[in-house]
């Protein structure tokens, strides 16, 4: 089937954005902070269990560990 452009990029918003559970505070200059609630468009996601991120709350980017996206055990 063709895509149109329109379809294609709501698929990709939507299925990119993430709701943080828990806090972060970033320690290097590439990484990002988040608070729990912030909503996050997730750009890119690495083998090490960080992933690179819009953070549409605050409009911050940058590298945030994944786990911040579960809830705590």
């Amino acid at each position: 089937g063709h895509y149109t452009t329109e379809t294609f990029v709501t698929a990709q918003t939507s299925a990119g954005v993430e709701t943080v559970c828990r806090p972060f505070v970033p320690t290097k200059q590439d990484e990002m902070g988040v608070q729990p609630g912030d909503t996050l468009q997730v750009l890119t996601r690495y083998d090490d269990g960080w992933a690179y991120a819009e953070n549409r709350t605050s409009g911050a980017r940058g590298l945030f560990p994944l786990n911040c996206l579960r809830m705590a055990d």
